[in-house]
């Protein structure tokens, strides 16, 4: 009788390490998406910026002149819920 429950013990404990080292794993992979997301979702927004740049400043180059646009500056916001880049 106390063979098995030595048994019984030794084996609940492998499982409780086994799953403490899954739990640990998970949530290392977890934090490595959130860099990866993070990562990914600042170059958009860097992307975005460079290209409102660009057509602002394409815009201003065009047939009316300067004087004449409503604005000397511009904002750029990404919406990555739409992935849109917003002028």
């Amino acid at each position: 009788m106390r063979a098995v429950i030595a048994a019984l013990l030794l084996v609940a404990g492998v499982l409780a390490w086994q799953l403490t080292s899954e739990v640990k794993s998970n949530w290392q992979l977890r934090g490595q998406l959130a860099d990866k997301s993070r990562l990914e979702s600042l170059q958009l927004k860097e992307k975005c910026a460079q290209q409102a740049e660009k057509l602002f400043n394409a815009l201003a180059r065009e047939d009316p002149p300067r004087e004449l646009l409503d604005t000397d500056d511009y904002q750029s916001h990404y919406n990555a819920k739409l992935a849109k880049c917003f002028i």
